[in-house]
C-alpha cells in the first residue's frame, strides 16, 4: 500500500475517533451538565454575571451549541469520507472534489455559527442580571478569519477537482 494510502487510512480512523469523542462528550454533558460548566462558560464571551448559571441555563447553552456541534460532525464526516477515498487510491475523482467543497463550506460557516452561539450564550448567561446589566456580545477573532480563508481554499480546490475530473472524463471519450 503506498504511503499516501496508509496515512489516509490512519487519518480516517482518527477522524472517526474524534467524531465519537464529540458525540460521547455531548451525551455526557446532557446527562451531567455540571461537567460542561467550565467549558460552556469559557466559550461564552460574557463580561459580568450577577448569578452563577444553574442546570437549566447550562442545558440551554448546550442546546444553543448544537448547530456548531452538528456542523463540526458534518465537516468531520466529509473528512472521513475523503480519507477513505484516498485510502482506496481514488484521489482525483469527482467525489473527492465534492467532499473538499463540503469541507470548505463547513469551515467557512463555522466562525459565523460560533459568533451566533457567543451572542446567544451572552444573553442566556446574563439574563438573571438586573435590567440594564444584561449583555449581548458579538465576538470576532482572527481564528475565525483563518477558518474562512482555509475553507475558501478548500472550496476552490474542490471546484477545481470537479472541473479536472470532468475534463479527464471528456478526454477519455476522445481516445
Amino acid at each position: 500500500m503506498p504511503r499516501v494510502q496508509r496515512i489516509a487510512s490512519v487519518l480516517s480512523y482518527v477522524t472517526l475517533v474524534l467524531m465519537s469523542v464529540l458525540v460521547l462528550a455531548a451525551i455526557a454533558f446532557l446527562i451531567q451538565p455540571e461537567m460542561a460548566r467550565d467549558i460552556l462558560l469559557e466559550a461564552a464571551p460574557v463580561g459580568r454575571m450577577d448569578v452563577q448559571p444553574g442546570a437549566g441555563t447550562l442545558y440551554l447553552l448546550q442546546i444553543a451549541g448544537w448547530p456548531v456541534l452538528v456542523l463540526n460532525l458534518v465537516v468531520l464526516w466529509n473528512m472521513y469520507a475523503l480519507f477513505c477515498l484516498y485510502a482506496q487510491g481514488d484521489a482525483l475523482s469527482p467525489s473527492c472534489g465534492a467532499h473538499l467543497r463540503r469541507i470548505g463550506l463547513g469551515l467557512i460557516v463555522v466562525p459565523f455559527l460560533v459568533m451566533a452561539y457567543g451572542a446567544i450564550a451572552s444573553v442566556l448567561l446574563t439574563w438573571e442580571n438586573a435590567p440594564g446589566a444584561r449583555e449581548l456580545t458579538l465576538a470576532i477573532d482572527s481564528q475565525g478569519l483563518g477558518f474562512v480563508i482555509g475553507g475558501a481554499l478548500l472550496l476552490f480546490v474542490g471546484m477545481s477537482m470537479r472541473e479536472a475530473a470532468a475534463l479527464a472524463e471528456e478526454n477519455k471519450g476522445f481516445v
